[in-house]
């Protein structure tokens, strides 16, 4: 489809790129992210990557929608697949264990026909890519999980997913930095610190990274958390472009 140029109030500009959310579409927003972030663009304050569009926020005073629009077009790549530097692969450590971290794990393998144990594997099997950071500061979206493990929202949301919860509906995968009430399913919790306030690089994932979760036992968990809370231990990750 043609790039679609949506108004997003008096200050913000909304450059969709497909009706659908996929590879593709998503690395052409990030290329585009990355163009207009390096193209010096009058008024721009800040660009926003989501999974089919990019928001861009801009001062009213020095631009208007329609200049913008006409700067951001020649910088819109039809390709299909792009290089984006410095994307990362992470390992991130997750504990199944208990009706604590766990609670909806046997609902999700009765939903999907398979044991809580094939759920685990299947975590720890399938790689996702981060596609955008939104809701929560750091909080990554996630896709790419197999069918059967599709599942809708919950139609009655839990009024509180602790602080690590790995949640997922409609074959995606949150994790959620902070204490958040959630429509989504609890399949267990990381230990790791995703999103640090204080430091250089607050969010841990940047769209584009992928990731693998790594089944770890309530002990490890508990070791581990330690750790992230006094800023001594982070996951791996290699660098795979």
């Amino acid at each position: 489809m043609t790039a679609r140029f949506l108004p997003s109030g008096d200050t913000g500009l909304v450059v969709q790129l497909s009706d659908v959310a996929d590879h593709a579409t998503n690395a052409r927003v990030r290329q585009l992210f990355e163009a207009v972030n390096a193209g010096g663009l009058a008024g721009v304050i800040e660009a926003v990557p989501t999974y089919r569009s990019l928001l861009v926020q801009y001062d009213p005073l020095v631009t208007t929608q329609a200049d913008l629009t006409r700067a951001i077009e020649p910088l819109i790549s039809t390709e299909s697949t792009v290089r984006i530097d410095r994307v990362r692969r992470w390992e991130l450590p997750i504990c199944c264990d208990g009706d604590d971290f766990a609670p909806d794990l046997a609902f999700m393998a009765h939903h999907a026909s398979l044991t809580t144990k094939d759920i685990v594997e299947i975590l720890a099997e399938t790689e996702q890519t981060v596609y955008m950071l939104g809701f929560a500061p750091g909080q990554p979206y996630l896709g790419d999980l197999p069918e059967a493990m599709i599942i809708p929202r919950r139609a009655n949301p839990i009024p509180k997913a602790p602080k690590g919860s790995v949640v997922t509906a409609t074959g995606k995968t949150v994790i959620y930095p902070v204490d958040n009430p959630t429509g989504w399913y609890l399949l267990g919790r990381t230990p790791v610190e995703i999103f640090r306030a204080g430091a250089t690089e607050p969010a841990l994932f940047a769209p584009g990274d992928r990731l693998v979760f790594k089944p770890i036992s309530r002990s490890e968990y508990d070791d581990l958390e330690q750790r992230a809370r006094h800023g001594d231990y982070q996951p791996n990750a290699e660098i795979i472009s």
